[in-house]
This record gives C-alpha cells, sequence and structure tokens, in this order.
C-alpha cells in the first residue's frame, strides 16, 4: 500500500473526554429538542455572555 501512496491509521475505542465533548456539541445541532417559545424568550433576555469549558483531550 504504501508504495502506492495510500497511508492507513488503526483505530480502536475513541478517548472518553473527546467523545463526551463530541456527543455534547452534537446537541446543538438538534433543534427540536428545544422548546421553540423558551428559545424565543431567552433570546430576548439581556443575559450577560458565558462561556462552557470543555475538558482538553488527554494524550
Amino acid at each position: 500500500m504504501t508504495s502506492r501512496g495510500w497511508q492507513y491509521e488503526v483505530w480502536s475505542e475513541p478517548d472518553p473526554h473527546v467523545l463526551e465533548n463530541v456527543r455534547f456539541l452534537a446537541g446543538y445541532r438538534r433543534a427540536w429538542l428545544f422548546d421553540p417559545d423558551l428559545v424565543a424568550a431567552l433570546r430576548a433576555v439581556d443575559l450577560p455572555p458565558m462561556t462552557r469549558t470543555l475538558r482538553p483531550a488527554r494524550p
């Protein structure tokens, strides 16, 4: 394979912290999980900015 310029990697189970972060972030793709009236009410309120700190991936 390498003689033809191809490469491959062997993968096993993902790092649990990375997987946890990916699953958390994937939740934001599902708009149907959030009540539209609640989202509209929250957007109408002047809230201070907030951040969510995700744990870095462990080596």
